[in-house]
């Protein structure tokens, strides 16, 4: 079984190319399509020419017909003293004669005597004679005036004749004009005539193929050229040895490359993983101390403290309190990566996530003079995990304390916006300038344009992992501009009814 595998993929192989290089490739198989194309296209207009040949040429036969029984008409003696000299028309000789395909030009009178004129083919006079009209064909003509058939059952050949009834000035028939045209001279004519289009098309079809193929193997030879140097890049990436390999077909070089990089982002994110648990285990222990001490020491449990020694240990709980918050985002942006924070969409009061996340911030609001309001008018629900809503709030809150001057205000609230729900964090800080509202959410990006009004600004997660949280969420977060200054932040969730959310606990 193993044999036969590589025997198929060696056959597969060969199949896509084998060893050949990407610009032969591209090259041989768009000079193909190309010429296929110009082939289809030929076909279609030597068909397109042969019928219009086709239609010119009996185009031509029928009009010298109709000015023939014009003629006819006009000389035509029915006296038997006359028939003769009368169709004598010697200007329609030259005319006649200068067309090979026809073979007899004859009047049958009412009587079916024929009158040969002017031009009768020795070989097909026993045609002209033995092919008069019938009784099916008589009627056809008083009705149509005009008829066509083929005489293909004879020696002489094949021959397609054309009937036009000839009336005279009181409208009654005087006889019926036949010509013939031999089919054999038509085909001929029509083979020469195909042949002489097919040379030109060909001709074209080759120019314009050796133009496609030298335009595609310039084209080809710089996407080979680009693609190349990709390959190199990604060698370089892996620290490859040599940069140079022996095979030629460079797209299964750099499909290897790209499988080697792919598997190096997985370790790196692996690693990095390992690296944030690890550091954040070795971290929360000193952190947890550093916290108990300092509520401990403010709570004068190591005796009465002064003023400044206060404010001293309230900046350590609060600086403290933000580097676990920092230690927890970053915890929690690599669950996310790796799948493994836990997400619980349900159906949820949007008040009460609220109401607690304003809760948890109120007392820094109040310390820094700042004012906290809400704004959820009714009931409202959402489609979400109520437990990243806060942790999503609390994170925008956070920042809006650390940019609002003390006595801003912060409003927070929600909006009805019909299928979904609009939340959002407004602050009176300096706001965010509008080239970097979109860069503010790229993971450790920091705005550079805006300082806080207190404290440190952290790495650039936080709105990373608000992001991530809310879309995991089926929403979206933006900034929204404002000419009045301050920032507002807004995301929106699915809408759901409170009958679904009383349902849900139920």
């Amino acid at each position: 079984m193993p044999e036969k595998i590589k025997e198929v993929n060696r056959w597969r192989h060969v199949f896509l190319g084998g060893n050949v290089s990407l610009r032969t490739k591209i090259t041989i198989f768009l000079t193909l399509y190309i010429a296929a194309t110009f082939a289809v296209l030929a076909s279609t207009i030597l068909e397109l020419e042969r019928d219009q040949f086709t239609v010119r040429s009996r185009a031509g036969a029928t009009a010298l017909l109709n000015d023939f029984v014009k003629a006819v008409r006009l000389r035509w003696n029915p006296s038997p003293t006359g028939e003769r000299e009368a169709l004598d028309l010697p200007e329609f000789k030259s005319r006649f004669f200068k067309d090979p395909r026809i073979v007899y030009v004859v009047f049958q009178d009412p009587s079916d005597r024929l009158v040969y004129v002017p031009k009768l083919a020795p070989a097909f006079s026993g045609m002209a004679e033995t092919t008069r009209l019938t009784p099916f064909l008589r009627r056809s003509l008083l009705l149509r005036g005009t008829n066509e058939r083929t005489l293909s059952s004879y020696p002489e050949g094949s021959v397609t004749e054309l009937l036009v009834l000839v009336r005279g000035k009181d409208n009654e028939p005087l006889g019926v004009v036949r010509l013939g045209l031999q089919e054999s001279v038509e085909r001929a004519a029509l083979k020469e005539f195909t042949r002489d289009v097919l040379g030109r098309l060909l001709f074209v079809n080759g120019v314009a193929t050796a133009a496609g193929f030298l335009l595609v193997f310039v084209l080809a030879g710089r996407l080979e050229f680009s693609v190349r140097r990709l390959h190199l890049r990604a060698r370089e990436i892996l620290g490859s040895p040599s940069p140079f390999e022996e095979s030629r077909d460079v797209l299964t070089l750099l499909t290897r490359e790209f499988e080697g990089i792919e598997k190096l982002i997985k370790s790196l994110k692996e690693d990095r993983s390992h690296f944030v648990s690890t550091l954040s285990h070795e971290l929360r222990s000193p952190l947890q101390i550093i916290l108990g001490y300092a509520d401990f020491l403010s709570r004068d449990g190591a005796g009465p403290l002064g003023k400044e020694a206060k404010e001293c240990l309230s900046m350590i709980k609060e600086s403290a309190g933000t580097f676990r918050a920092i230690i927890d985002n970053l915890l929690d942006l690599v669950r996310l990566d790796g799948r493994r924070l836990p997400v619980s969409v349900r159906p949820f009061l949007v008040g009460p996530v609220i109401d607690e996340a304003v809760k948890a911030m109120r007392g820094q609001a109040e310390e820094h003079g700042m004012a906290l309001e809400t704004d959820v008018p009714g009931v409202k629900a959402a489609t979400g995990d109520p437990v990243r809503v806060y942790q999503v709030l609390l994170n925008l809150l956070s920042n809006a304390l650390k940019y609002t001057p003390t006595g801003g205000i912060i409003r927070i609230g929600v909006r009805n916006g019909g299928a979904t729900l609009e939340f959002y964090v407004k602050d009176s800080g300096p706001g965010i300038p509008p080239e970097e509202r979109e860069r503010v959410f790229e993971e450790f990006y920091q705005a550079t344009a805006v300082p806080p009004a207190r404290g440190s600004k952290g790495i650039g997660i936080g709105l990373t992992l608000c992001r991530r949280l809310v879309e995991i969420q089926g929403g979206r977060i933006w900034f929204e501009g404002s000419d009045t200054g301050g920032a507002e932040v807004r995301f929106t969730l699915p809408a759901a009814s409170p009958g679904a959310v009383k349902a849900a606990v139920a």
